[in-house]
C-alpha cells in the first residue's frame, strides 16, 4: 500500500457521490425530507462542518433507511475523520442494500481496509470492483497492484516474524528524535542522529554516540565534535568496519546539492577535518544516507539525481587504486523502483543489503527489505522482513550487527521517552547475515619491535576474489579486519622491504565475533637467510600436484619477487612423519619443485630460485597430534641473495 494522502483520495470520491446523484436525476430515495436533510449535510460537508454533516445525514436516514447517498456521505466524513469502523460500516451498508449502486464503494472500503491491516477483505472488495459493471479502467493497473499487495500483506500478517523490541534507555533516547546510523564491529559503540528544536527555530540535526558497558548497559551519551557537528545540519553517518572511515551528509556552505556526502579518515588516532566527496560523487540533487561495505572501498547511499528509476534510488560509488572514488552506478531495478528507496545498510559480510522501499509490495508506506549479492554479484529478489518488524506506517530503516544476530530500528510506534527512539532486537534467522567475527591487533618489524603501517589483503580462496583491502595504523600499527563465516580466507600483509605475511582462515577455524581473532603480527625484513611460511599452498594428500586455492598465495610471491627483482629465493618443502623417510623426502622435493615450476612458467628467472625437499627432517611442532603435524607439512621460502 503506497503512501498517499487518504483526505484526498477520499475528496475525490465524494464528487463522485454528488455527481452519481446529479447524473440519475434523482437521490435513492422518494422522501422529499430526506433528500433536503442530505443536502443541507452536503452543505455542511463542503464548509467543514462535521458534526452538523453527521446530524442531517442521521436524520435524513431515520426518513429513509434504504438512502444510500446518506450512507456513502457518511462513509467520507467518518473516513476524513480516522474512524475507519463507522466508516466501514456505512460503505457495508451500501453493498449490502445494493452491489450495483455505486461500484466504486468497493475500493473505497479496501482502502480503508488496508489501512486497518484487513488485507484478506480488501482483497476480495478490490475484485468485487474489479468485476463489476462500473469499472473505472483508469485504476485498471493500480487495482491489480493493490490486489497483489494485499494477498502478500495478509501472509505475513497470518504468519509474524518474531520481534521484541527492546529500547536502548534514556542514556542514549530522550524526548526529542533518535535515529540509529551505525554500529561498530565489537557492538560496544551506536552512532545514531538527534534531531531537536534549537530556541524554536527548524530542528537542528547533530551526531551523537554511546558505548556499552561490561555490564550490557549503554552509557550516557555524548555528542561529537565540532569537526562532524556544525550550525549546519547532519546526518546518517556510516563508519567502516576497521573504523578508520566515516562518511556522513551535510547542508554546509559550499555543497554541490541539497545535501552532500562528506569523509573523515582516522589517522594516528585523530579524525582528519570532513572534506566534501567531491562533484564525481556528490550531484545538484539530495545525496545522503552513506553506509559502507566490510573492505572500506564502496559507498551506498541515496540519491533523488536523474538518471534514476523514480523519487529516491540507491547508488554505489567505489574507490579506485588511486585513491579517487569513481561515477556512481545505480543499483538497477532489482533493488530500485518508481517510488522510493531509502536508508541502505550493507552488513559486514558484504553480501546482505537492508533498505527501505514504498515501491516493493509491502505493509505500509516505507517496509524493510533485504537483498543477498547473487553469484554475478549483484543484488537481487528483495525480501520484505515481515511483520510485525514492518507495518502499516512508515519504517526507519535497520543496521544490524557484527554477529548477525541483533538488529537496530529507530521508532514512534512502541513507547519510550517521546518522538523516535532507538529500540533493539533480535533478528529471526531467515533474515540474519552472514556471521562474521574479526581479527584484531597491532604490526610491528620483528626486529626493531616498531608499528608499521602495512596493507592487508583478505582473499576468497575458492574465487581469488579480493574480500577486503585495508591498512594498519601508521602510528600504533593496530588493525581491525571482519571475517565471513562459511568461506576459506587467505590473509596477506605486505609492505615494501619487508616479506610479506601469509595466514589461513578457515571455515571449522572461525571464533564468534564476541571472541575474536587477537593476533600481532611481525613482519619480516628482506635479509639473507630470512624466511617465511606459505600458509596458503595446498595440495591434495600424497600428492604434488597444485590445489586450485594455491593460485593466490602464488600469486603474492610473484608479485613479491617483481617487486623485489634483484632477490633470490629458496623454496623449501616440508612433511610431517607419517610414511617412510625417503617417500616423504621424494614428496616434499617434488611440492617444493611444483612451486619452482610455476614461477618459472609465470616468468621468474629460474637463476633466481632454487628448490629443495628436506622431507620430516626439520618439524616445527610435535608430530603426535594432528594440528602439530599440519604444521610441520609446509611451504616456506628462504632469502638466499639479495
Amino acid at each position: 500500500m503506497k503512501s498517499k494522502s487518504v483526505l484526498i483520495i477520499f475528496i475525490s470520491l465524494v464528487l463522485s457521490v454528488s455527481c452519481v446523484a446529479q447524473n440519475r436525476g434523482n437521490y435513492a430515495t422518494k422522501s422529499k425530507k430526506a433528500i433536503k436533510l442530505f443536502n443541507n449535510a452536503l452543505d455542511f460537508y463542503k464548509v467543514g462542518k462535521t458534526g452538523y454533516t453527521i446530524q442531517y445525514l442521521n436524520r435524513a436516514l431515520e426518513k429513509d433507511s434504504n438512502f444510500l447517498d446518506a450512507y456513502l456521505l457518511l462513509g467520507d466524513v467518518y473516513a476524513d475523520l480516522g474512524n475507519t469502523k463507522k466508516a466501514l460500516w456505512n460503505y457495508g451498508k451500501v453493498i449490502e442494500k445494493n452491489p450495483d449502486y455505486y461500484p466504486k464503494v468497493y475500493y473505497m472500503a479496501a482502502m480503508l481496509e488496508m489501512k486497518n491491516m484487513e488485507y484478506r477483505s480488501a482483497a476480495a472488495h478490490l475484485r468485487s470492483y474489479l468485476q463489476s459493471r462500473g469499472f473505472d479502467e483508469r485504476l485498471k493497473k493500480k487495482v491489480m497492484h493493490d490486489i497483489d499487495i494485499c494477498d502478500l500483506s495478509a501472509e505475513l500478517v497470518e504468519n509474524p516474524v518474531s520481534f521484541d523490541p527492546k529500547n536502548l534507555g534514556e542514556n542514549v533516547n530522550s524526548a526529542d528524535n533518535e535515529f540509529v546510523n551505525a554500529v561498530n564491529t565489537e557492538n560496544d559503540l551506536v552512532v545514531f542522529t538527534v534531531s531537536h528544536r534549537v530556541k524554536n527555530q527548524k530542528a537542528q540535526e547533530d551526531f551523537y554516540i554511546s558505548r556499552r558497558d561490561n555490564t550490557g548497559e549503554w552509557g550516557q551519551r555524548n555528542k561529537l565534535g565540532n569537526n562532524f557537528n556544525t550550525i549546519s545540519n547532519e546526518g546518517a553517518m556510516a563508519i567502516s568496519p576497521d573504523g578508520k572511515l566515516i562518511v556522513f551528509t551535510s547542508d554546509r556552505e559550499g555543497g554541490y546539492g541539497r545535501f552532500d556526502l562528506y569523509y573523515s579518515v582516522k589517522k594516528a588516532g585523530k579524525w582528519t577535518k570532513p572534506r566534501n566527496m567531491g562533484k564525481g560523487v556528490n550531484s545538484e540533487a539530495w545525496d545522503s544516507q552513506p553506509t559502507i561495505s566490510s573492505d572500506g572501498k564502496t559507498i551506498y547511499f541515496v540519491s533523488d539525481r536523474r538518471g534514476g528509476f523514480g523519487g529516491s534510488d540507491i547508488w554505489m560509488v567505489t574507490r579506485q587504486a588511486d585513491g579517487s572514488y569513481g561515477n556512481p552506478v545505480n543499483l538497477g531495478p532489482e533493488i530500485n523502483t518508481s517510488g522510493n528507496e531509502m536508508t541502505p545498510f550493507i552488513h559486514q559480510d558484504n553480501h546482505t543489503l537492508y533498505f527501505v522501499s514504498e515501491g516493493h509490495p509491502g505493509l505500509g508506506g516505507f517496509d524493510v527489505f533485504y537483498a543477498r549479492k547473487n553469484k554475478d554479484g549483484l543484488f537481487a529478489n528483495p525480501v520484505n522482513i515481515g511483520y510485525p518488524i514492518n507495518s502499516v506506517k512508515n519504517e526507519k530503516g535497520l543496521v544490524v550487527d557484527a554477529k548477525g544476530i541483533l538488529a537496530y530500528i529507530s521508532s514512534d510506534k512502541y513507547g519510550g521517552f517521546g518522538g523516535y527512539d532507538i529500540f533493539s532486537f533480535e533478528l529471526y534467522d531467515n533474515a540474519r547475515p552472514i556471521p562474521v567475527t574479526y581479527l584484531k591487533g597491532v604490526v610491528y618489524d620483528k626486529e626493531t619491535n616498531k608499528k608499521l603501517k602495512v596493507d592487508f589483503d583478505l582473499i576468497d580462496l575458492e574465487t581469488g576474489l579480493n574480500w577486503i583491502h585495508s591498512t594498519s595504523d601508521a602510528v600504533t600499527g593496530e588493525f581491525l579486519l571482519c571475517i565471513p563465516q562459511g568461506k576459506n580466507f587467505a590473509l596477506n600483509a605486505y609492505r615494501d622491504g619487508y616479506l610479506f605475511y601469509s595466514d589461513n582462515f578457515k571455515i571449522e577455524s572461525l571464533q564468534p565475533v564476541d571472541k575474536p581473532y587477537l593476533k600481532n603480527v611481525p613482519m619480516t625484513p628482506v635479509k639473507v637467510g630470512e624466511s617465511i611460511v606459505l600458509e596458503n599452498i595446498f595440495f591434495e594428500s600424497g600428492s604434488y600436484e597444485l590445489l586450485p586455492e594455491s593460485t593466490v598465495e602464488l600469486e603474492k610471491l610473484y608479485d613479491f619477487l617483481i617487486k623485489n627483482p634483484t632477490l633470490k629465493v629458496e623454496i623449501s618443502g616440508h612433511t610431517d612423519n607419517v610414511g617412510s623417510d625417503a617417500d616423504n623426502l621424494v614428496l616434499s622435493d617434488n611440492r617444493a619443485r611444483a612451486v619452482f615450476n610455476y614461477l618459472v612458467k609465470k616468468g621468474i628467472g629460474s637463476s633466481r630460485l632454487s628448490f629443495k625437499g628436506y622431507g620430516e627432517t626439520k618439524p616445527v611442532a610435535s608430530n603426535n597430534t594432528e594440528e602439530g603435524r599440519a604444521k610441520n607439512r609446509r611451504t616456506e621460502i628462504k632469502i638466499t641473495g639479495i
